[in-house]
Parts: structure tokens; sequence; C-alpha cells
């Protein structure tokens, strides 16, 4: 798993794998709280901390200097999303989070968090091929760490294609090629 192929099947995600709650925040201009003394609202202590180890798991800072998942404060995000989910699917986000610290103590008999790079990235592949709803907590967990960091404004601005104008010059049709990335969205 690495960034790049992650951002590639962002455009999949973005297009038509996020759930209810996350499409509704985005569609009505979810913002992160940026104050340094930041607490989560719908997360634990302890459930941000994990969540914020998750997400730097799945979109890294690269050795060359691109931002990750830290930087972008994509569990801002993922904290500030979940008010525009329903009850239930509140509830069974932040339960699914339990589901990787389980995998973690069931493979190296300590938490998630306690693990080393190469150890976390084996829980997630675990995650990824174990039963449905380990398959589902993985899933939606990845579509809200790639919106949160495609959202940001360090994603936006450092790692997609950036345009505060764009079309202009008008062109009706350009070839992907012709591109060469995803455009951002946000500001």
């Amino acid at each position: 798993m690495n960034r790049r192929d992650v951002l590639k099947s962002s455009s999949l995600i973005l297009g038509y794998a996020i759930t209810g709650g996350t499409a509704v925040a985005v569609l009505n201009g979810c913002t992160v709280d940026k104050t340094p003394d930041w607490v989560p609202m719908n997360l634990s202590h302890e459930q941000a901390v994990l969540a914020e180890h998750l997400a730097e798991t799945i979109l890294p800072a690269s050795t060359s200097g691109k931002p990750g998942a830290t930087d972008a404060q994509v569990v801002r995000f993922i904290d500030a999303v979940l008010d525009s989910y329903a009850p239930e699917e509140k509830t069974a986000f932040i339960d699914n989070l339990s589901l990787f610290d389980s995998m973690a103590m069931k493979k190296y008999d300590t938490g998630y968090t306690q693990l080393d790079q190469d150890q976390r990235l084996e829980v997630m592949e675990d995650m990824m091929g174990g039963d449905p709803m380990q398959r589902k907590a993985f899933r939606d967990f990845r579509g809200n760490t790639i919106v949160g960091f495609c959202y940001s404004e360090v994603g936006a601005k450092q790692v997609l294609k950036f345009d505060p104008v764009p079309g202009h010059p008008y062109q009706g049709c350009i070839d992907f090629e012709d591109v060469g990335t995803i455009w951002s969205i946000t500001r």
C-alpha cells in the first residue's frame, strides 16, 4: 500500500464509495477545528490517537517531503464528519475502530498504537482480507482518510493539482494525460 496507489483510488472512493454521512459533511462544507488545543467531540482521546495512527499508516508522510495524514489533520476531519452520520452509522464507525486494536492484540499481544510501521501494515492487510465486518471497517476508515486528506488544505495544495481559478482558459475536453494528476476540489 503506497501513497500513489491510495491516491489513484481516491477518484473511485470520492466517486461512489464514501458513506452518506461523509458525502453530506463534504457537501455542507465540513470544517476542521485547527486550534492547537483541539479536543475531539465524537471520539474519545484514545480513539482519536488510534485513528491518527491508522490514518498515518494509510497515508504516511513521504521521505521526499510530501505530507501525510497527520500533517493534513485527517483525524480532526474524521471527528468532525461523524456529526453528519446517522446515529447508528456513527456508533458502528466508532465501534469498528476497536477491530484494528483487536487484530493487533490477536497478532502481536499489544495495541495498534504500540506497533511499528511494518506491523501496522500487516494488521491493515489482515483487516483487508478478514471477515466482512473487518473489511468494511477498513474500507470505511480508508475512505474517510482519503476524503479528509484530499479535502484538507495540505492535501489539496501540496499533493493534488490546485488551481485557484479552474478552467481558465476554458478547454472543453482534455485528455487525462494532459492534466497528469487528480485535481483538488477545495480551497
